[in-house]
């Protein structure tokens, strides 16, 4: 039980940060966050380090289409798919 509660916030956080990732990256590509700024190149790019591992073996077997990536969404569908496999044990 409690292993499975612990698995399930440390998804969640997870969660989180793929959200926090792709706000970022909409703020970067709109030129609202600037990447010079240090504090901003930071962030960026320890949210990058801590979502491109998952991201590239999603790529892998579904590269982006036309520009779009949607290796943050089938990641996200994922995820909440295992969470809601835990809350059933």
């Amino acid at each position: 039980m409690f292993i499975t509660d612990l698995l399930i916030l440390a998804l969640t956080v997870y969660l989180y940060i793929i959200i926090a990732s792709v706000i970022v990256n909409w703020l970067v590509m709109l030129q609202v966050l600037n990447i010079r700024n240090p504090i901003a190149k930071k962030i960026n790019d320890l949210l990058t380090r801590a979502t491109d591992p998952a991201y590239k073996r999603i790529q892998k077997v579904l590269p982006p289409v036309g520009g779009f990536d949607f290796s943050p969404l089938i990641l996200l569908i994922g995820i909440t798919m295992l969470q809601r496999l835990l809350y059933g044990l």
